[in-house]
C-alpha cells in the first residue's frame, strides 16, 4: 500500500475497491441474513484528499443502490494526526453530508484488527475482544458490541474477505 500511496495508483485503487465493497454489500444485503448490513472501507488520505472523491463514494452508494449509512469510511488516527487541519475537516464534512457516523480505531489496534468490524444490524456489532480502545468508543456511540477470540479465524492482512464476513460469503 506504501508504494500505491506514493506513485498515486492508490486513487484508482481505491475506487475500485469502493465500488466492490459497494457492489457486494449489495449483493449481502439482499440476502435474507444480510439485510441491514453495512460496512467499512479503509481509505487513505490520499484518496479523502481527491477532488473526484466525493463524487466516486455519490456513484458508488447510487449504483449499488445503497444508502449512505450502510458504508462506513475507516482512516487510521496516524494519517488523522499527521493532516489534523484539511483532512479531518474534509472528512467530516463528507461524513456529516452523508450521516454517516464515525468510530476512529487508534493505530495501536490495527494490528490485533481493531478496524474488523461486522455489522450486524443498526446499533449492532461484533469485533475481535482485542480491542479495548475501539469497544468503548463504539459502545460510548450508542453501539451494542459483541466479542469474540479472533485467534482461531483472523489472519491480519491475508486479503480478500475478513474473517468476520467469510462466514456469510460462504452462507
Amino acid at each position: 500500500m506504501p508504494i500505491a500511496e506514493e506513485t498515486g495508483l492508490i486513487v484508482p485503487l481505491g475506487a475500485w475497491v469502493l465500488r466492490a465493497a459497494c457492489v457486494q454489500l449489495a449483493e449481502w444485503r439482499r440476502l435474507p441474513q444480510g439485510a441491514g448490513l453495512t460496512m467499512g472501507v479503509n481509505v487513505s488520505r490520499r484518496q479523502l484528499t481527491d477532488p473526484g472523491f466525493e463524487d466516486l463514494l455519490a456513484d458508488a452508494l447510487g449504483t449499488a443502490a445503497l444508502e449512505p449509512g450502510a458504508l462506513r469510511l475507516e482512516i487510521s488516527e496516524i494519517e488523522l494526526s499527521r493532516y489534523p487541519d484539511g483532512l479531518r475537516s474534509r472528512l467530516v464534512h463528507l461524513l456529516e453530508a452523508r450521516e454517516i457516523a464515525m468510530v476512529e480505531v487508534p493505530e495501536e489496534e490495527f494490528l490485533s484488527l481493531g478496524p474488523n468490524v461486522l455489522a450486524l444490524g443498526p446499533r449492532r456489532a461484533i469485533t475481535v475482544d482485542a480491542n479495548p480502545v475501539t469497544r468503548s468508543r463504539m459502545q460510548a456511540a450508542g453501539v451494542e458490541v459483541l466479542t469474540y477470540p479472533g485467534n482461531q479465524i483472523c489472519l491480519n492482512g491475508d486479503g480478500g474477505p475478513t474473517c468476520l464476513t467469510r462466514p456469510l460469503a460462504r452462507a
